[in-house]
């Protein structure tokens, strides 16, 4: 059986995946999503759980390069930072916009 997502609830994923990516990750298979919604006692958000594994990955990914991030997820209602420094939190709304700050911070290799 294939998930049908709805795209208004998740507002960041195509920029995400295309982040991940670039970073060299996997964009999360539907086998894994429903390895997961079928832990859970109530119905889930298919939605976010996709992704929630996207910025997990992003999350680990990030962090091992020495940037930390910050995110929420529920549907519509979805953010993702990067907070290059104690001070400063950057919400990211693009892939391009995630390429300049990247580069500007001297990261991967960009």
């Amino acid at each position: 059986m294939s998930i049908r997502y709805n795209d208004y609830d998740l507002p960041l994923y195509s920029a995400s995946v295309d982040i991940l990516e670039y970073l060299g990750g996997e964009e999360p298979t539907e086998d894994e999503v429903w390895l997961i919604a079928r832990e859970s006692e109530k119905v889930p958000v298919f939605e976010n759980i996709l992704q929630r594994e996207v910025f997990m990955r992003l999350d680990d990914i990030l962090t091992s390069k020495g940037i930390e991030c910050e995110y929420f997820i529920n549907a519509h209602d979805t953010y993702f930072s990067l907070s290059p420094t104690q001070d400063e939190n950057i919400p990211i709304h693009s892939f391009e916009q995630f390429k300049i700050i990247m580069i500007e911070m001297d990261v991967c290799g960009t």
